[in-house]
C-alpha cells in the first residue's frame, strides 16, 4: 500500500506547492520536453510527406451516349374492300372523246395512253343513272333475314380455281379416288397427306369454303350495299333489317350472347331466335352475324314464324314495304309445318328463298317463295349475285334497258386478244372514296346473260332485253388494239390525220381509232318504254409514235470519305456525249450526297429512238471545299437501245445494254484494273491534311539539382490523347487522337544525358512531325493534345519532378486568306516543357523538405532538445531527493 501514499503525499505536496504560488520545476521540465520532442517529430513527419506525395495523373471517363429510343410511328392502314381476283385491271383510262349525254344517259368512248406492249386500251362507257333512287315517294323497305344455322351448315363447298390464280401459302383439294384430298405446296411441288404429287396445270384444284363462311361473306356484302343505299335516304325512308336465325326450338329471348338458355342450349346447339330487331344500323347485324356457330337441328317452321313477328311488331316502320330472304341447306324438320308457316309470311311480305344446295327442282324451296322468287346458289359468287339480284328488285333503281353498244374499229388498229374483251362494271356509292369493281364474264353472270361478240374489227356488247342499267353503275367494255405499220408509217409522215375541230373529235390532230361507233337503248319513264335510240360515240385520236423506254435508275453513284464527312455534301454530273439524243429529267442530271445519303442514282434517262448512246460522269468540284483532297476520278456510261421486234412490234423499244468503263481513277490516273467497271460509280475523297509546322518542334528541357549529382540519362515520351470538349472556344473542335498520325516509338522519344563535368546539353526536341486531319468545316479550329511524361525509374538518390506529365495542345486552322493549313502549338512558350530532377547523396535524407529547411536539420534540432530535456529532468529528479530530505 505504499504506492498509493506517494501518489496521495505527491499530490498532497503538489497542491502545496500551488497554494504557495510557487512554479514547480518539473512542471516547466515536462512542458519543454513535449515541446521539444514534437518539434522534432513534426520534422520527420514533413520530410516523409514532401517525398511521398506525387501528383496523380489525369483520368479521362468517357461514357458513351445512347439516342433515346424513338416511338414507332403508328402504321395505320385504311381497309380496302374485298375484290374478287382477276386480271389486272387495265391501266387508268384517259377520257380522249368527251362524254355524252342523253335524257340524262351519259356515255364516252376513251382511249388509254400507250402502254409498254405499244397497245391502246379502247373503251365504251355508260354510267347508269336512276332517277327512281332518289324519289321523295320512295317507301321504305323492311327486310327480314331469315337463316339456317344447323350444323349441316359446315359442310365444305368446293369451287374450282384457275391454275394462275394458285397461291403457293394456301391449301386446295383434288378429287381422287379416296374423294377430295387437301395438297399443299412444299418442296416446289403440291402433295397430299399421302405424298401424292398434283399439279394445277392438269389437275383441277379447289378452294374449301364452308357453307356457312359462304353465307356470312354474301350477308356481309348485302350489309354494305344496303348501308351505302341508306346514306342518301331521309331517315323515315330507310331499308331496315332483322337478322333470325332458326335450328332448334325457337324459345330464346332475342338476343345474341349465345350463352346456355340464351342463344344456345346446354349442349350448343342453336335455339331459333331473333337476334337483331329490325334496323338501319347494318354494322350491328354485321357483328352478330359473325359472332354465331352453325350448330343444330333445321326447324325452318320456327325462322319462318319468327319473321311474321318481326315485320309486325313495333319495330316495323309504318307504311314499308316487306321482304322475307329465306336461306336453307336442306329439307326442314317438318316441312309441310314450314310452307303453311310460309303462307302466313307471303301475305304480309315478299319471299325470296335461296337453296344452298344448288337444286333447281326444290319443291320445298320453290313452296317457300313468292311466285319466282326461288334461287339455287351454291358458291360464293352465285350467291353474291342473287343478293345483288334481290336487292335490285326490292329497291328497283333502273331506268334504261335493252342496251348495246357496237365499235366498228378503223384501218389503223387490230384487235389485240378477242378473248380477252372485257365488261367492267364500276360502282361507285355516295361517300365511297374507294370504287367496288366487279369484273363480269359470260359464265358468271347467270342467271343475267351478257353477250360480247367480236368478228373481224367489229366489238359489241348486248345486255338481256329486260335488263336495266343500275344507278351509280358506270359500265365499260374495254378491248385491246394496237397500231399497225401503217399507223406509225401514216403518223410520222402526218397522213390522214383526223383534223382538230371536228365536232366528233376534241383531242386533235391524230388517228381514228374506229370507223364508227353506237350506242343502242330504250329509255324508261314512269315505267314506260319511250322509243329506242342509237345515238353515235365521240372518235378518239391515236398519235403512235416509238414507246420511249426509260433506263432506269441504273446510273448509281457511291460517295467514300477517308476522314470527317461533317455536314459537307458533294455533287457529281452526268453529261451527255456525242450528242447523245436521250434527255436527262433537268432535276436529275446531278447527284448530291452526303454522310446520310452517301448513294444515290441519276434520274431516268428516257429514248425515243434506237441507237448507242454515251455519258461522262464525274465529281463537279467548282466549289471544292479545302477540307478536302477531291477525286478525280471519271466513268462512262454506255447505254444500247433496240427494237426486239422491229416487223411484228415496230413500237417497242428496249434497253438492250447498260456499261460502265472507268477512265480515271481518283488520283486522276488511268486504271490497270477493270474492278472499277461495275455499278454503283465509286468517288472517293480524303481529308486534307497539314503537319505541324517545322518550326514549332515539341521537345523538353532538363534541369538539375543538387552538389555532385552523377552522370544520368532522362527519357521522354510524346503522345497524343484526345481533346476533352469542355473549356473549347465555340468555333473549336476537339481533336482525337486516333486521327494523328506520324508518331511510332523511335520519333515520339527523345533523351537527356546529363553529365557532371557540365558538359551536356539540357533541351531536346522530339524528331515526330506529326499530320493532322483537317476540320471538315473550314471556319471551325481543331484543337489536338499532347502529352510530354518523363520516364522515371528508382536510382538512389534521384528525386523526379513533381509534375511528370505536361499537356501541349496544337491547333489546326484554315488561312484563308492565304488559302493554307496551319498546325501551331497554342502556346509557344509550352512546346519546350523544362523538367526539374534534384540529387540528393544515398547517406543523406532526400532533399525535398519544405521551404529549404532538411529532414537532417530537423532532426539536428530535435535530438539536442531531446538530449537537453533528459539533462533537465534528471537535476530536477536531485533536486527533488535533497527536498524531501
Amino acid at each position: 500500500m505504499r504506492g498509493p501514499k506517494r501518489l496521495l503525499a505527491r499530490h498532497g505536496a503538489q497542491a502545496d506547492e500551488e497554494r504557495s504560488g510557487r512554479t514547480p520545476v518539473r512542471k516547466l521540465v515536462a512542458t519543454f520536453c513535449a515541446v521539444a520532442m514534437s518539434v522534432g517529430m513534426a520534422g520527420v513527419s514533413i520530410s516523409a510527406y514532401a517525398d511521398d506525395q506525387q501528383p496523380a495523373e489525369n483520368a479521362t471517363t468517357t461514357v458513351e451516349a445512347t439516342p433515346e429510343a424513338q416511338p414507332s410511328e403508328d402504321a395505320t392502314v385504311q381497309a380496302q374492300p374485298e375484290v374478287e381476283a382477276t386480271d389486272a385491271q387495265p391501266e387508268a383510262i384517259t377520257t380522249d372523246a368527251a362524254p355524252t349525254a342523253d335524257e340524262g344517259l351519259t356515255y364516252s368512248k376513251t382511249l388509254s395512253s400507250q402502254k409498254p406492249d405499244g397497245s391502246y386500251t379502247l373503251s365504251m362507257n355508260l354510267n347508269g343513272v336512276n332517277t327512281e333512287q332518289t324519289s321523295e315517294t320512295k317507301k321504305p323497305l323492311d327486310i327480314a333475314l331469315v337463316l339456317d344455322v344447323s350444323g349441316s351448315m359446315d359442310y365444305v363447298v368446293y369451287s374450282p380455281v384457275a391454275a394462275d390464280k394458285i397461291d403457293t401459302s394456301k391449301t386446295y383439294y383434288v378429287d381422287t379416288l379416296f374423294g377430295k384430298q387437301r395438297v399443299t405446296y412444299r418442296n416446289g411441288r403440291w402433295h397430299t397427306n399421302f405424298g401424292t404429287t398434283y399439279d394445277p396445270n392438269t389437275t383441277t384444284f379447289y378452294m374449301g369454303t364452308t357453307r356457312w363462311d359462304i353465307l356470312k361473306n354474301s350477308v356481309n356484302q348485302f350489309l354494305s350495299e344496303v348501308n351505302t343505299r341508306n346514306q342518301d335516304l331521309d331517315q323515315n325512308q330507310k331499308i331496315k333489317i332483322s337478322l333470325i336465325k332458326y335450328a332448334g326450338n325457337g324459345n330464346s329471348p332475342a338476343g345474341t350472347t349465345h350463352t346456355p338458355g340464351n342463344g344456345v342450349d346446354n349442349n350448343g346447339y342453336n335455339y331459333s331466335q331473333i337476334v337483331n330487331h329490325l334496323t338501319s344500323d347494318t354494322q350491328t347485324i354485321a357483328d352478330s352475324l359473325n359472332a354465331i356457330s352453325p350448330n343444330g337441328g333445321t326447324d325452318a317452321t320456327a325462322g319462318l314464324k319468327l319473321a311474321v313477328e318481326e315485320l309486325k311488331s313495333q319495330y316495323a316502320t309504318s307504311g314499308a314495304e316487306k321482304a322475307a330472304i329465306f336461306y336453307s341447306d336442306g329439307e326442314p324438320d317438318n316441312s309441310n309445318s314450314a310452307i303453311a308457316q310460309a303462307a302466313t309470311l307471303k301475305n304480309i311480305a315478299t319471299v325470296f328463298s335461296i337453296d344452298a344446295t344448288g337444286s333447281t327442282s326444290n319443291s320445298f324451296m320453290q313452296s317457300i317463295a313468292t311466285g319466282d322468287n326461288y334461287y339455287p346458289a351454291t358458291d360464293q359468287d352465285s350467291l353474291n349475285k342473287v343478293f345483288e339480284l334481290i336487292l335490285g328488285q326490292l329497291t328497283s333503281g333502273l331506268s334504261y334497258r335493252d342496251v348495246s353498244m357496237s365499235d366498228k374499229l378503223s384501218q389503223y388498229v387490230d384487235l389485240v386478244d378477242a378473248a380477252n374483251v372485257k365488261l367492267i362494271i364500276t360502282v361507285t356509292a355516295t361517300k365511297e372514296e374507294v370504287p367496288q369493281e366487279h369484273w363480269l364474264d359470260v359464265v358468271k353472270l347467270n342467271p343475267k346473260d351478257v353477250t360480247i361478240n367480236t368478228s373481224g374489227k367489229t366489238v359489241s356488247v348486248a345486255f338481256p332485253a329486260d335488263y336495266q342499267l343500275a344507278n351509280g353503275y358506270t359500265y365499260s367494255l374495254q378491248y385491246d388494239v394496237k397500231p399497225n405499220a401503217d399507223a406509225y408509217a401514216d403518223y410520222s409522215d402526218g397522213k390522214n390525220l383526223f383534223p382538230a375541230g371536228d365536232q366528233t373529235n376534241t383531242e386533235g390532230n391524230g388517228l381514228k381509232t374506229n370507223d364508227n361507233a353506237f350506242i343502242s337503248y330504250i329509255p324508261r319513264d314512269g315505267g314506260k318504254d319511250l322509243a329506242p335510240k342509237e345515238p353515235k360515240f365521240n372518235h378518239p385520236v391515236m398519235k403512235p409514235a416509238y414507246k420511249p423506254v426509260n433506263s432506269g435508275d441504273a446510273f448509281t453513284v457511291k460517295k467514300m470519305v477517308n476522314g470527317s464527312w461533317g455536314d459537307n455534301r458533294f455533287k457529281f454530273t452526268l453529261a451527255p456525249q456525242n450528242g447523245a439524243p436521250g434527255t436527262v429529267d433537268a432535276n436529275k442530271n446531278q447527284v448530291v450526297l452526303s454522310e446520310s445519303e452517301p448513294q444515290g442514282a441519276f434520274g431516268d434517262i428516257q429514248f425515243t429512238k434506237p441507237g448507242t448512246f454515251t455519258y461522262l460522269v464525274q465529281e463537279d468540284s467548282a466549289e471544292a471545299s479545302p477540307s478536302y483532297e477531291y477525286s478525280k476520278a471519271q466513268y462512262q456510261v454506255t447505254i444500247t437501245v433496240t427494237q426486239p421486234d422491229r416487223d411484228n412490234d415496230p413500237a417497242t423499244l428496249t434497253i438492250g445494254s447498260i456499261t460502265v468503263k472507268q477512265l480515271k481513277d481518283d488520283a486522276g490516273n488511268e486504271p490497270t484494273t477493270t474492278d472499277a467497271d461495275t455499278f454503283p460509280m465509286t468517288f472517293t475523297n480524303t481529308s486534307a491534311t497539314v503537319s505541324l509546322d517545322t518550326d514549332s518542334k515539341l521537345g523538353v528541357k532538363k534541369t538539375v539539382q543538387g552538389a555532385n549529382a552523377p552522370d544520368k540519362t532522362f527519357t521522354f515520351t510524346l503522345k497524343a490523347v484526345d481533346t476533352a470538349q469542355e473549356g473549347l472556344a465555340e468555333n473549336e473542335i476537339a481533336g482525337k487522337a486516333q486521327d494523328v498520325t506520324g508518331l511510332d516509338d523511335a520519333n515520339s522519344t527523345v533523351t537527356v544525358n546529363y553529365t557532371s563535368d557540365g558538359q551536356w546539353a539540357p533541351k531536346a526536341n522530339f524528331t515526330a512531325t506529326p499530320t493532322f486531319p483537317v476540320p471538315s468545316d473550314p471556319s471551325k479550329t481543331a484543337v489536338y493534345t499532347f502529352q510530354i511524361a518523363e520516364t522515371q525509374d528508382a536510382t538512389p538518390g534521384w528525386s523526379y519532378d513533381k509534375n511528370p506529365t505536361r499537356t501541349v495542345k496544337v491547333n489546326v486552322s484554315y488561312d484563308s486568306q492565304n488559302k493554307t493549313w496551319n498546325a501551331v502549338p497554342a502556346s509557344a512558350d509550352l512546346a519546350v516543357q523544362d523538367f526539374t530532377n534534384t540529387w540528393v547523396a544515398v547517406s543523406n535524407l532526400p532533399l525535398t523538405g519544405e521551404g529549404g529547411t532538411t529532414p537532417m536539420l530537423w532532426l539536428a534540432i530535435g535530438g539536442g532538445l531531446g538530449a537537453l530535456a533528459l539533462l533537465a529532468a534528471g537535476g530536477a529528479a536531485i533536486w527533488r531527493k535533497r527536498r524531501l530530505i
